[in-house]
């Protein structure tokens, strides 16, 4: 009886210590896997705010051509409003001349 005892306390050291090694070795592949991941994160982070950058840089040029662009648009508009037009009258000495060239005026003022 005594030696059952025995043989049943080192049957359960023995479960015991194989289950300890079985879940030490889990954790310590977990902690691996966890390193990685977070190596990868960093990698990933580290290129995303590469990206950001160059987005950025991108976004401050495109704002300064628009700017520009809209320098060179209120400058043309100013011009424009300085040109002046000078309109010719023609005298024609017959109708269907007088017709075509007011044809040809109507055809100009609606492009």
């Amino acid at each position: 009886m005594n030696n059952l005892k025995n043989y049943i306390i080192i049957g359960l050291v023995l479960i015991l210590i194989i289950f300890g090694m079985r879940m030490y070795n889990k954790c310590s592949r977990l902690e691996r896997e966890n390193i990685e991941l977070k190596l990868g994160q960093d990698v990933v982070r580290d290129i995303i705010e590469k990206e950001n950058k160059l987005l950025q840089r991108d976004i401050l040029s495109l704002e300064d051509q628009v700017i520009y662009y809209r320098y060179q648009i209120d400058s043309l508009e100013k011009v424009k409003q300085k040109v002046i037009v000078k309109t010719e009258y023609i005298i024609s000495e017959d109708i269907t001349e007088g017709v075509a060239l007011l044809k040809e005026n109507l055809r100009c003022e609606r492009y």
